[in-house]
């Protein structure tokens, strides 16, 4: 998935409608993926689980 995200949400007001479009798209993705893929997927570095965890 060739998805870039410039900017971070607190540097910014708001995202564009295309950005939107583009989050949209990227959610339905991730819904779309099996346990054992997105369990692959971190496995392999493709995706990295974040955690606010202190």
């Amino acid at each position: 998935m060739g998805v870039r995200i410039p900017h971070a949400k607190k540097d910014r007001a708001n995202i564009d409608p295309d950005e939107l479009v583009a989050f949209r798209k990227l959610a339905q993705a991730y819904g779309r993926i099996s346990p054992s893929e997105l369990e692959q997927a971190l496995k392999e570095g493709d995706l990295l689980e974040l955690s606010d965890d202190h």
